[in-house]
């Protein structure tokens, strides 16, 4: 039985943060999202998603929970504890890992982007931020950071510490020493 959706626009606005983004347009980049290879392959992250941006779209948070997600999208009995059964918060965590795949991918172009905060499974959309030409913004992206960006992130900044404290020789060219000594 479907129930028919509630049209609390302010619980709406609070999900969609941009209000410029009618839900025909999420709900075209949901499905745009969904047929995109990383979720066609995973239909219980797909259903996921789907539950929960819906849940949000027809103003209904309270069913974001992990009970509704465990039955209503992932298939659980009505039996379904998820204090026990952990399905829920595993798949969540895929769900993330993979939007952040995806935005740094195949979505990259994407003009509404979907996340799920830590701790949270009400879905964030947002238009995702152009850039004007700025200089700073070149090679800018709204994904999320992935492990090898914060890993060569961590690397550069102990390369840094690193040749700060290096010896003042150390640092300097090996052709300047042959100069001098000459």
């Amino acid at each position: 039985m479907t129930r028919p959706p509630k049209q609390d626009h302010r619980t709406v606005k609070r999900i969609i943060e941009d209000e410029q983004l009618s839900p025909a347009d999420v709900r075209r980049a949901l499905d745009e999202i969904l047929a995109s290879e990383m979720f066609r392959h995973s239909p219980q992250l797909a259903s996921f998603l789907r539950f929960v941006v819906e849940a949000s779209l027809d103003g209904d948070r309270g069913r974001i929970k992990g009970y509704s997600i465990g039955v209503e999208a992932l298939g659980r009995s009505e039996s379904f504890d998820p204090q026990i059964d952990p399905i829920v918060r595993v798949e969540a965590t895929r769900l993330r890992r993979t939007l952040e795949r995806y935005y740094a991918g195949p979505g990259a172009a994407d003009s509404i982007v979907f996340g799920l905060s830590p701790g949270s499974y009400v879905p964030t959309i947002r238009r995702r931020r152009e850039s004007h030409g700025s200089g700073d913004s070149v090679g800018r992206s709204d994904a999320p950071a992935t492990r090898a960006d914060l890993a060569a992130a961590v690397s550069v900044t102990l390369t840094a510490i690193s040749l700060s404290r290096c010896p003042e020789e150390l640092r300097t060219d090996t052709s300047d020493r042959r100069h001098s000594d000459a």
